[in-house]
């Protein structure tokens, strides 16, 4: 290796990055005692079990100084040693930071992304556009307010055979909900909630990568929206195809609302969301409309003996086009 000092600190670098055989430094035996060139063998062993700790190293020293008193070496182990237990400690500070900072990273995602897609991203794992063959959207907004339309969807990222009837329920939950709510500097002005909800294919992937969006694309997320901004203050119009998986479900009280013209989409025979067996909170009362023809209300009674081959041609009368 030639004469310590004598190399430049590039050299020393790329004798590194090209072993065999290991670099290690050229001490003569008569340059320090016997004992010391040991212990300094011992300190770049490969093996990690044979590297002697610091407690190791200052027992040895004195020993090999028999007690005698050497005030610059034990300044240094004792420096040594505090750096050590400073840096464990450090360590241990700053581990349990990151562990915080990746909970809250964790539970962002879990917030913006749907649990299973937020994992595989943390896993880094590519998530890879997916087909729905059948899944429900619903939409909301709050009349005359801008910047609250909300969006969930059933039946994704999990495939579920019951996503209309939940989503359903969770709308008549939420109207439920809205019709009781009172603004504090607005006592007097009623929350005016108008949902709509439609059923059919649609596809999902995650976009961006920086600040990746679940984000849902197809005929079927417009159909939803024009259900929500054509629909009316406190009440739920659903599509066609939502309202005829609800009524071969059973239990849910639907009235027509007749034929509307939906904007891209032509006519649209579409259906007001009244209410559920079993579900007994007060709605709120919603303005009336006119030239209403009631399609299908539950009796109670007969439910459960309908199947959907039953109480799907139910949605095939013939319904008045209104112009409200």
């Amino acid at each position: 290796m030639g004469t310590v000092f004598q190399q430049y600190n590039i050299e020393i670098v790329e004798k590194l990055c090209r072993p065999p055989p290991l670099i290690r430094p050229s001490v003569s035996m008569g340059a320090a005692p016997p004992e010391a060139v040991g212990v300094m063998r011992q300190c770049w062993s490969e093996a990690a079990d044979l590297r002697p700790d610091f407690n190791r190293l200052y027992d040895i020293f004195r020993h090999m100084h028999r007690g005698r008193k050497i005030n610059i070496v034990d300044s240094m182990f004792e420096m040594l040693e505090k750096y050590s237990n400073n840096l464990e400690e450090l360590i241990k500070e700053r581990t349990e930071q990151l562990d915080m900072e990746k909970k809250k990273t964790e539970q962002l995602l879990n917030r913006m992304l749907p649990r299973s897609v937020a994992e595989r991203l943390m896993l880094g794992s590519r998530v890879e556009p997916e087909e729905f063959e059948e899944v429900s959207i619903y939409f909301s907004d709050i009349v005359e307010t801008i910047g609250d339309a909300y969006m969930v969807v059933g039946g994704l990222p999990t495939r579920a055979l019951d996503h209309a009837e939940s989503v359903a329920t969770m709308a008549l939950h939420l109207l439920h909900l809205a019709g009781r709510f009172r603004v504090r500097h607005l006592p007097a002005q009623p929350l005016h909630l108008c949902i709509g909800l439609h059923s059919g294919p649609c596809c999902a992937g995650v976009v961006g990568l920086t600040m990746p969006r679940y984000c849902l694309f197809g005929d079927t997320v417009n159909t939803a929206s024009r259900m929500e901004s054509t629909g009316a203050a406190w009440r739920i119009q659903v599509s066609a195809a939502t309202a005829g998986r609800l009524a071969a479900a059973g239990g849910y009280q639907l009235r027509s609302r007749g034929l509307r013209h939906i904007k891209g989409k032509g006519a649209m025979h579409t259906y007001w969301l009244l209410g559920k067996d079993g579900f007994d909170r007060p709605l709120p009362v919603p303005p009336p409309l006119q030239s209403e023809e009631v399609l299908f209300e539950s009796d109670g009674e007969n439910d459960s003996e309908r199947s959907g081959a039953e109480a799907a041609p139910l949605l095939d009368r013939t319904s008045t086009v209104n112009k409200d």
